[in-house]
């Protein structure tokens, strides 16, 4: 069973689609790149492998449940695997950056004590070492940001899906994030994350998928360099799918 399975999904609005046939699949452990100019289907896509927008046609596969067609309990059973950071950030405002770090980590049954020291960790890495005890209210954009991200690594949820997680970051704490990011990968995490600053993470995702006015442009996978990088290291010679798919729907 593949942690994620996106399997001939169409969703529309009015008479346009934002997602139109696309399919592709992710395997354990792997770190997938969705990438593709604005307004071709990223966000849509995410939201709807996190249950959060139900295809119009197709099904998507999330940890062994389908979508559509899950229990309540299904859905719940699966929310408490998943790492989210969307666009809309969705902070507990009456508890502090920490205490919305720590929450998480007690729902998956860490101890008190020890889910305040992680919290502190992770805020920590992220530069909000002095904003722990800040409610949301105080605290900006970015660094609301910052504690929902510190809050879906904390857990080392089973899958992790990502909408621009670094767009309002500077350089340093994005390659934190990222760095975060790899390190749960290397631990078993499935990551699904779109992007605008491809650069960040093109070379080091096991699977990119590209997406333009919401079908699949091409599915790269293996150790690729990003157009106009300089050449891959000879250890690691680049494996590129580059298939035009349009609709052509992907083998399993």
């Amino acid at each position: 069973m593949l942690p994620v399975e996106v399997d001939d999904v169409t969703i529309g609005a009015g008479t346009a689609r934002l997602l139109d046939g696309v399919s592709f699949r992710c395997c354990e452990g792997e770190w997938t790149l969705v990438h593709g100019p604005s307004g071709a289907g990223k966000s849509t896509l995410l939201r709807a492998i996190n249950g959060l927008r139900v295809p119009d046609r197709g099904r998507i596969s999330v940890l062994g449940t389908a979508i559509p067609g899950r229990s309540r309990w299904e859905a719940r059973r699966v929310w408490r695997q998943t790492g989210t950071v969307l666009q809309s950030v969705a902070l507990f405002e009456t508890k502090t950056a920490r205490q919305n770090v720590e929450l998480a980590l007690r729902t998956t049954g860490v101890p008190r004590g020890l889910a305040r020291q992680r919290a502190g960790e992770w805020l920590a890495r992220l530069r909000l070492e002095s904003k722990v005890d800040e409610y949301p209210a105080r605290l900006s954009g970015g660094e609301c940001q910052r504690v929902a991200l510190a809050r879906a690594l904390a857990v080392a949820p089973r899958l992790l899906v990502l909408d621009e997680p670094t767009s309002a970051l500077d350089r340093e704490t994005a390659q934190a994030v990222l760095d975060g990011v790899r390190e749960l990968v290397a631990q078993g995490t499935t990551v699904v994350m779109s992007s605008h600053r491809v650069e960040e993470v093109f070379d080091i995702c096991d699977q990119r998928v590209a997406l333009c006015s919401g079908r699949i442009a091409a599915i790269e996978r293996g150790a690729v360099r990003m157009p106009g990088a300089r050449a891959a290291s000879r250890q690691q010679p680049p494996v590129s799918m580059g298939r035009k798919l349009f609709g052509e729907r992907t083998a399993s």
